[in-house]
Parts: C-alpha cells; structure tokens; sequence
C-alpha cells in the first residue's frame, strides 16, 4: 500500500484534467492505496464549474471508501486582501500540502498539473525530503513555459522531482527538452488511460431535473447568468437532439455550429440543440448572442450547466449527434478524450476535419459511415450542408448511426463491465517508480 498525497484539480473543476485526476484518484483507491487529495477546486470561476446533483457531492469525497480518502479544499482568501489582487493558491496549495505531511508523512507526493499545483507539490518535496512525480498537460509545458519568466521556475522546479510523467508525443518531448528535463526522469504513461465502462448503456440525463438544481456549492449564480444563462422552460424536444460539451471558443467550432443551425431553424427542419459548454465569459457571451438573434434558434436550443465527469455518459444518452469541432489548436500533443467519449456511447459524431487528422485511429472513422466529418476552413456553411443531409434525409442518419453502434467494436474500446478494474496509467507510474 503506497501512502498518495495528490495535489491537482478536482471536481467541481470541469474539464479533462480534472477528470483524469478524479479517475487516478479512483483507480488508486480501488487497488488498495490510500489518497489524500489537496485541491482549490471550491474556488474554480462559476464558468468552468460543474453543477452538482444529489449523491453528486458524497461521489466527489469518494466517501464509500472510508479513510483510505481524504478531500481538503484549500481556504478561501477574502477578496482585495492584497493589490494587485490574485488568489494565492500557490502559497494556499503549499500550506495545505505541508500541513497533510506534517500530520501524515506521505510515500510520494504526486502533482497535477504543473501550474499551480506541481509547483506546490515540488516546493512540498523539497521542503519535506519526499519524492515528488508531476503530471504535466498541454497548456502548462506548451503554453505557460513559452513565458521566459515561467520558464525559468518551471526549469528549476522540474530539475529537482523525482521523475515528470508525460505522453509519447514527438510535441511534449521536445517541450520537455527545452525545460531541461533530461531522458531519464520522464515516465512515459502507457495503457489503457480510459474507463469507458458505462457509457453504452447509460439512463438519458434528467434536462429538468438538472435545470431544476440550485445552484449551491459555492456557485457564483450571478456571474455564471450573465455569463451563459441555464434555459428555464420545459424541455420539449423536437426532432433529432444534436448536443455539444466541453469548452467553448474560437477554435471549438461552438459559434460556427450555432450559425449554421441557425440557417437550419429558419429553413423551419425540425431539430433540438442541446448546448453544455463552459469556458470564459466572453466566448460563452458570443454564443449566446448568436444563439439569440435567431429566434427559430433560440426555440430549439437549451444550455445546460456543466454536469460531473460520471454523469457525460447520461448527457450522450439524451443525444443523437453530438459535435467536436476543436480546430486549429495551437498545442499539437493536446489529446481531449470527447470523440472518443461520443464513439463510447454509440452517438453519431460530427468532427472537424482538423480534428480527424490528429485522431491516431482516424483511418477507422468513415465520412458518412461512422463519423459526420465537416471542414471549417467553410465555417458554417459545411455544417448547415452535412447537418441538413442527416435530418432531412432520415435514412442516412439511420446508416451513421448503424456504423457508431459498431465503432466501439472496431477500435477495440472496453466498454462492457470489467470483472476487474484496469491500473490507470499514473497508478502504474507510482508503483513503478515508488519502492
């Protein structure tokens, strides 16, 4: 048994990230480790924050495995107590950290991602004499570390952990030699990172009762209205459910796809569009303006609040095409888990072509068989073409929902209960690497 303390983000926090922390964390707990997790999740924006229902909050303690778990929540500093403002979660997350290692020495302290909570965690190590691993992602070694005075932390930082678990991407690895981290201090995660146990047989999500939920946790009400407003009314589907979740913005087609079902609403062909995105205010404001200028659009369309990691598979359920048109991202080893999430649950999936291209298994994935594949490079005006297509045209709607129903099977995906759990990748890099 390996004493974990994991520092990283956590639901509420929506997002990728949070989710693999979630399904370590799990995964860890299951084989009979013990995890305590340091996080400021309680303080995640209002935007990027999921909606919890009931039973929601005891699945984010991991409260059925009794001590074997711990959740701390870094405390909340009052608004204004210094200038310029910034939370300091960095100090917050390292105050905690020690804290839990003062009470508990841990085996090994495991942060994720680097920005802030592998900073915390390597400050943690080194102050302590405990081995650290950090989990790096896109954003951090791809994004933040072009930052010259980043940089020169993050080099430091990473120069004294015990080793830095990356991907095998040709992208990461030369981010990674430009950081100083040399050959024998990365860990390269391999297996099976995902359990889409679940997701093929998942209850379709309660639209009412979701938008029913108060808005409690801590949840800034006011800036998530102003910024992407819960619809309110009945829901009262027409025709075929096309959804979209995730993060919206400019390079996630979210208002290419708006506009071109917009053509579609006043050419008066029934559909229902479901619309679960976070992101920052300004993105999520421009899709609700483009939504809203169209009133044939607008009828049809409810945005729903972000809902946690092991209810997507009931958001799926509830569609019939859901969209993933992230194009021209400017992080190349940046590898979202949506396509697959939607091949999983047997739905229709409408990818961009940019997005098909990075897709390591794209060869499998036939335009107008399994995948609805529409080129942005046209904006809307591809969408509003492919989309009419499938919902005038029901029969070819009926071929490329044959073709997802046989898509899992072909690229080998698990999704059938499993008599035993799978080790995630990070589990297997803490016993490697961890005596």
């Amino acid at each position: 048994m390996t004493n974990i303390l994991f520092c990283g983000k956590w639901p509420p926090i929506q997002g990728g990230v949070s989710r693999e922390s979630y399904e370590f964390v799990v995964s860890a707990l299951e084989h009979g480790h013990r995890v305590r997790v340091v996080t400021n999740a309680d303080d995640v924006d209002a935007t990027f924050r999921m909606r919890f229902a009931e039973g929601d909050l005891a699945r984010v303690r991991l409260a059925a495995f009794g001590k074997s778990m711990k959740l701390r929540n870094t405390e909340r500093v009052r608004y204004g107590s210094y200038i310029p403002w910034a939370s300091p979660f960095l100090s917050s997350l390292l105050g905690s950290l020690l804290d839990e290692v003062s009470a508990e020495a841990p085996d090994v302290i495991l942060g994720s991602y680097l920005e802030p909570y592998g900073i915390a965690a390597a400050l943690a190590g080194q102050l302590t004499d405990t081995p650290v691993l950090i989990r790096h992602a896109g954003s951090d070694i791809g994004r933040l570390a072009k930052v010259p005075s980043l940089k020169m932390a993050y080099r430091r930082v990473l120069s004294g952990v015990r080793s830095i678990l990356t991907v095998p991407s040709g992208g990461a690895s030369a981010a990674l030699d430009d950081l100083g981290v040399p050959e024998d201090r990365r860990y390269i995660l391999r297996g099976d990172p995902f359990n889409f146990e679940g997701f093929s047989d998942a209850a379709s999500l309660d639209i009412e009762g979701l938008l029913s939920v108060s808005k409690s946790n801590g949840e800034s009400s006011s800036a998530s209205e102003a910024a992407l407003p819960a619809s309110n009314r009945p829901f009262e589907p027409d025709g075929l459910v096309i959804g979209i979740y995730g993060k919206a913005g400019p390079s996630k087609g979210t208002v290419e796809l708006a506009e071109g079902l917009g053509v579609l609403a006043q050419e008066g062909i029934p559909f229902t569009f479901l619309a679960m995105s976070t992101g920052w205010p300004s993105h999520l404001e421009m899709l609700q303006r483009v939504v809203k200028a169209n009133d044939e659009l607008a009828r049809r369309t409810w945005f729903l609040p972000s809902v946690p990691t092991w209810r997507v598979p009931e958001f799926l359920a509830r569609c019939d095409i859901v969209a993933f048109l992230e194009n021209n991202f400017s992080i190349e080893f940046h590898g979202p888990r949506v396509p697959l999430e939607v091949i999983a649950a047997r739905r229709v999936l409408m990818l961009s072509t940019d997005q098909h291209q990075r897709l390591s298994f794209n060869r499998a994935l036939v335009d107008g068989k399994n995948v609805l594949l529409v080129d942005l490079a046209k904006r809307s005006s591809d969408i509003t073409a492919r989309l009419r297509e499938v919902l005038v045209q029901r029969e070819k709607f009926e071929r490329l929902r044959g073709g997802a129903v046989t898509l899992p099977k072909l690229l080998g995906l698990s999704i059938e209960s499993r008599a035993q759990k799978l080790k995630h990748p990070m589990l297997s890099a803490v016993e490697e690497l961890i005596p």
